[in-house]
Order: C-alpha cells, then sequence, then structure tokens
C-alpha cells in the first residue's frame, strides 16, 4: 500500500469510518512496518509543519500514564498485545503534536479493532463493546449503521442481523446512533425503555447511578416505548425527547437543545442552570474521574458554562470562580471542598 493510501487509511480510521475488518487489516499493515518506513509515514516535519504548539512534559507524561492504567484495567476483558520499544517514541511525539495520524494510530494501536473492546459472549451472534471512561469510540453495524459510544458505555450488539429485526442493547452509558435505512425496523432497548426507528439518528442515555435516562433525537423519528407496560409508544420528532424517571416509570416529553445534547461526541459540554451533581455526572465519564464531594449540600448548586476541549482543571477553575468552591486533583480523584 502507497504511503498517501496508508495515511488516509489512517485518517479514515479516525474518523470512524472503516469497518471491523479494514481496522484489522489496518493495523495489520502498520505493524509490518521498520522503523525506517515508519519515519516516513509519519515524518516529524510534517507534525512541524501543523503548527501545533508543543505540550508541557508534564501532560505528555499524564497522558502516557494514563493509556498504561487503560491497558492494566482491561487485560482480564481482552488480550493486549504489548507495545514494542520503536512505536512508543511515535506515540509519545504524536501525543505532543496532538497530530490527527498519530491520534488515530494511537487508538487503533491501544484497541484491537472494533475499537471498543469487544468479547465474545456466551450468544454466538452478540459482542459485549466495552468502551472506558475517559474514551469515545465509533462501530459499524452490520447493516451499516453506526454508533458513538460515550465512556463508561457497555453494549450488546450482533454480529448479523437475522430475521425480521435489527435490535441493539445499550447496558450502560450513552451512545449516538445513525441508523441506515431499512424495511427492518431497528431497535434499541436500555433499561425499561425500547427504541423503534426506520432511519435516522438519535441518541441514548442510560447510566447506572442517573436518577433517569433519555432518548434524544437529532433527524427523523422514533418510537419510545416502557417495557412490560401497555401505554402506547411515544412518538418523538427532530428536536425532541423522552425522560425517564426511574423510581417511578413516569416518561415524559420535553424539547431539546441540540447543542447540548450531542456536544459530547466533539468534547463539548454545554450546562444550562445544571446542578454540580449533573455536571460530575458528564465529566466523570468524559474525563476518565472519581469525584468527592465533603459537602453533599454542594450537589444542588448550580451552573450555566460551556467547555470546548478544556483540561478538568480548566473546568474546575471556571467552577471554583463561578460558585465559590473549593477542589484538589490527585490523579484521577477530584475532591470538591
Amino acid at each position: 500500500m502507497e504511503k498517501e493510501q496508508l495515511r488516509k487509511k489512517i485518517l479514515d480510521q479516525y474518523a470512524g469510518s472503516l469497518t471491523a475488518g479494514e481496522q484489522a487489516a489496518l493495523l495489520q499493515q502498520l505493524e509490518s512496518l521498520t522503523a525506517a518506513e515508519l519515519e516516513q509515514l509519519f515524518p516529524l516535519s510534517d507534525w512541524q509543519d501543523m503548527g501545533n504548539a508543543s505540550l508541557p512534559e508534564s501532560a505528555v507524561m499524564t497522558a502516557l500514564d494514563r493509556h498504561r492504567q487503560l491497558r492494566q484495567e482491561h487485560a482480564s476483558q481482552t488480550q493486549v498485545r504489548s507495545m514494542p520499544a520503536r512505536w512508543i517514541r511515535y506515540a509519545r511525539a504524536a501525543a505532543v503534536a496532538g497530530l490527527l495520524l498519530g491520534a488515530a494510530w494511537w487508538l487503533l494501536r491501544q484497541q484491537p479493532s472494533p475499537a471498543p473492546v469487544a468479547q465474545q459472549d456466551n450468544k454466538p451472534t452478540e459482542q459485549l463493546l466495552r468502551v472506558p471512561d475517559g474514551q469515545r469510540a465509533v462501530y459499524t453495524l452490520p447493516d451499516g449503521s453506526r454508533l458513538t459510544a460515550g465512556g463508561g458505555s457497555l453494549l450488546r450488539v450482533p454480529t448479523v442481523f437475522t430475521g425480521n429485526t435489527r435490535e441493539v442493547i445499550l447496558e450502560e452509558g450513552e451512545a449516538f446512533f445513525e441508523i441506515s435505512q431499512d424495511t427492518k425496523p431497528f431497535f434499541v432497548v436500555s433499561g425499561s425503555m425500547k427504541v423503534q426507528v426506520l432511519g435516522t439518528s438519535f441518541n441514548v442515555r442510560n447510566y447506572t447511578e442517573e436518577a433517569s435516562s433519555s432518548v434524544s433525537v437529532r433527524t427523523g423519528k422514533v418510537a419510545v416505548k416502557l417495557l412490560q407496560q401497555e401505554q402506547a409508544a411515544m412518538q418523538l420528532s427532530a428536536g425532541q425527547r423522552a425522560q425517564l424517571h426511574k423510581q417511578d416509570s413516569l416518561l415524559s416529553q420535553q424539547q431539546l437543545d441540540t447543542v447540548t445534547a450531542f456536544g459530547w461526541m466533539e468534547d463539548t459540554y454545554i450546562f444550562r442552570s445544571a446542578t454540580l451533581q449533573e455536571i460530575i455526572q458528564h465529566l466523570k465519564h468524559g474525563y476518565a474521574l472519581e469525584f468527592r464531594v465533603n459537602d453533599p449540600a454542594l450537589l444542588q448548586k448550580r451552573f450555566s458554562a460551556t467547555f470546548r476541549k478544556n483540561s478538568i482543571r480548566e473546568i474546575m477553575q471556571q467552577l471554583q470562580l463561578m460558585g465559590n468552591i473549593r477542589y484538589s486533583i490527585n490523579n484521577h480523584t477530584v475532591t470538591i471542598l
């Protein structure tokens, strides 16, 4: 494969447009390269031409430490291959430059295709897809539909759609679905909710520790039904959301702020009069952090703020100024005093 073709494949992987088979072939191709060929594929001159400012040494080491931690945490779930020493200096340089090519390769190398950790379940036609906190993964379904899963997500997806329907189960977390048109209806089951679509894009959020789950529609229409209940399905159009309060199984319909609902896929978090508790839930999974709050009353403080690709320290500094709170950060734990 020519150098430019290989670089294009890497960019496609970063964009999430490669199939599982294409990802596996790309990884095999990359691992067959010599050190000299790697230098031609990822020349330092290209990184410098991008004009990106170098990260501080501390930021680079933090990023590398985080990748080591993730490999250790998930070693029991999937067989993670060790990284040859000759790859480390390219990964480190890519982290410093923030270059798309390096970032795409790093994602591919750290998590064997598909990007989420995939495990064969007891059922031969299902896979378990796990996405660690602090990460995001794009997966192409057998029918060409795509899902983008956020940190802390667990999904059950078929290796092939059989029968007259297509179905994916979101056990935990958040996922955005872009569904291909097909005569077979598409279903997403999450908790006590079941969402039916024919061709649309929508988001499902359902974390165990949160009091509610939701379905948010970007394009098209969906029908949301509560399992084991006889009531008619709730019809949602673009710009609408169904929110389920888990304690009383009450399903309500709301108008949707699309920028707020779907920003997480671009590392954008927009909060409008959100409680500190709600903000923490998003940051926990987006940044792979644990939060400790010494005074429970602080969890009810409300904030309106927008964060676009900010570091956790920048976010906490802003919240500190807005809410008169104090905090400390120790490794991956944020303590709010």
